[in-house]
């Protein structure tokens, strides 16, 4: 797999099964034990008689594989994102947010062929700080995992 470079769907936390709110992933095996998984979220919201809200959220994970066959492998990691953005009604000095999270997952990955896989996974934050103006918030605990299933096709 080191070189692979794969693109994905799957279900997501707090996704629509069906709609249009979906996304792609992308990830990328650098070796046959260590998979980097980078993901870049941007959204800009304008609605007719509101201030615009956006949000900026780059991600990354990497993920080790501590266990594999000739088909599965487990695969278990963790990694650091962050977001910052504005969300309306604008009020002076509180209207921007800012959040910084180290996300862990776990999960396995089962290789039909060279180029399609499968997998399921669950994934917490294990540090999660928000910031928006003066009050704050900020957690250091695994309370609210979520599953992730994935479909993934690869290139060489």
């Amino acid at each position: 797999m080191t070189g692979s470079l794969g693109f994905g769907i799957g279900v997501i936390p707090n996704a629509q099964l069906a709609g249009t709110n979906g996304q792609v992933a992308v990830k990328y095996w650098m070796h046959d034990t260590l998979a980097i998984v980078p993901a870049l979220n941007f959204n800009i919201t304008k609605v007719t008689g509101t201030d615009t809200s956006w949000e900026f959220n780059p991600e990354v994970v990497a993920l080790f594989v501590p266990f594999r066959s000739t088909s599965t492998r487990l695969l278990v990691g963790g990694g650091l994102g962050f977001s910052v953005g504005k969300t309306p009604p604008v009020t002076a000095m509180t209207d921007t947010t800012f959040h910084i999270y180290l996300p862990i997952q776990a999960g396995v990955e089962h290789f039909f062929t060279r180029w399609f896989s499968t997998g399921i996974a669950a994934r917490t934050n294990l540090f999660d700080y928000t910031k928006t103006g003066t009050p704050y918030s900020m957690s250091i605990a695994i309370d609210s995992a979520a599953l992730l299933g994935s479909l993934f096709f690869y290139t060489d």
